[in-house]
């Protein structure tokens, strides 16, 4: 599933995950920017459809009306797929804590230190790659700029 193995209107159909009352709306796409062995770089295969570029999850809306009216909302779900390529194995073992850079609290301090998250999948959350198709922006940007879009676009329910 690295591009999308499936069409997003397919996919919930393909995995058997039917009359889920969500629509994929889009896929998100990662890379990492990690400097290793050429072992573990991205899919070297010349059919690969990208050698810098991983689909990493979806975002999906809430699409059924009832279920809308019961959470008094429209429901957004972003899944992010688990570790599968050696970049991002390489970037888990990146398990140092670092500020996440989403909380203005100072970092120094323990008992009120900023929201940390491991190095590694900050690393593959905030990467881009201007070279690439699906990652001139970062897997953060994408979501960032898809929740903006589904609420603009969503928003009178």
């Amino acid at each position: 599933m690295y591009r999308g193995r499936y069409r997003k209107d397919k996919l919930f159909e393909k995995v058997k995950h039917l009359n889920t009352g969500y629509e994929v709306t889009h896929y998100i796409y990662a890379t990492a920017d990690l400097s290793m062995p050429k072992l573990l770089n991205l899919c070297t295969a010349p059919e690969a459809w990208s050698r810098n570029s991983n689909w990493m999850g979806y975002v999906a809306v809430c699409t059924d009306e009832e279920k809308i009216k019961q959470l008094g909302r429209r429901d957004i779900l972003i899944a992010w797929r688990g570790t599968i390529m050696g970049t991002e194995w390489a970037a888990n073992v990146q398990i140092k804590l670092i500020p996440s850079g989403i909380d203005s609290r100072p970092s120094y301090n323990l008992t009120t230190a900023a929201l940390r998250v491991e190095m590694g999948f900050l690393n593959l959350y905030t990467s881009k790659n201007s070279e690439t198709r699906y990652n001139k922006t970062s897997a953060r940007q994408q979501v960032n700029a898809l929740l903006v879009y589904i609420h603009v676009d969503l928003a009178p329910i």
